[in-house]
């Protein structure tokens, strides 16, 4: 008979030790945790109409690989699906945020190889993940930024894919200090703490991306 008890000790004391070796040793912690030699990096394959086919990712709920921290994980898989079909067969969540450092990145698994993505766009994938599978539209993944072709094409798409999608989720970043919970509890009656929060919050870089007014207005 199974120890339910001790299963649970031994994992709060694997998550101790996870999380003492990720501070005190950051550099052997990320290198243990990187992906085998074997695993291949993600190559895009052609959109067959750029004009008119999009990209979705599909976020998995749970962790697939052993090699990485399973608390930072991200496993997707793409698909090419026609934008116009999308509404009734294809329902997806589009993804509003900000970029980001482009030197910050952090490692996902995409179709079973390597991607390596913004750590901005990370964050807000770990965020919107769900206990089941979520399908959403992040411009970084979703579009080829090294084919100067596609990218002309699915920038003409993005009013449309803002409007197709059944939701906008909005990622602006780590909460900072007095940013957020504070706002709405100061909100009723601001004091200096509540004003603080107010401009910390849209201090942002989100609320400087010139897509902000196009994403939402058409959400």
């Amino acid at each position: 008979m199974e120890n339910s008890k001790g299963t649970r000790s031994n994992d709060y004391l694997t998550v101790a030790l996870r999380g003492l070796s990720k501070t005190l040793f950051p550099k052997w912690y990320a290198a243990a945790h990187a992906p085998p030699f074997y695993v291949p990096l993600f190559k895009y394959q052609p959109l067959p109409d750029p004009t008119r086919m999009i990209r979705l990712i599909t976020i998995k709920p749970s962790p697939h690989y052993q090699w990485y921290d399973p608390e930072q994980i991200i496993v997707i898989e793409t698909k090419a699906v026609i934008l116009e079909e999308c509404p009734e067969h294809h329902s997806f969540v589009a993804i509003s945020y900000c970029w980001g450092n482009p030197n910050e990145t952090s490692k996902i698994i995409c179709d079973g190889a390597v991607m390596t993505i913004t750590k901005s766009l990370h964050e807000a994938l770990l965020r919107f993940r769900g206990r089941s599978e979520r399908t959403f539209w992040a411009d970084a993944i979703c579009i080829n930024q090294t084919d100067d072709s596609e990218k002309t094409q699915q920038v003409r798409l993005m009013r449309q894919i803002y409007e197709t999608a059944s939701t906008v989720a909005v990622w602006l970043g780590d909460a900072g200090a007095n940013s957020d919970h504070e706002i709405f509890r100061y909100l009723p009656q601001l004091d200096d703490i509540g004003w603080s929060s107010v401009g910390q919050f849209l201090q942002r870089p989100w609320w400087g991306r010139m897509w902000i007014i196009q994403e939402i207005a058409v959400a």
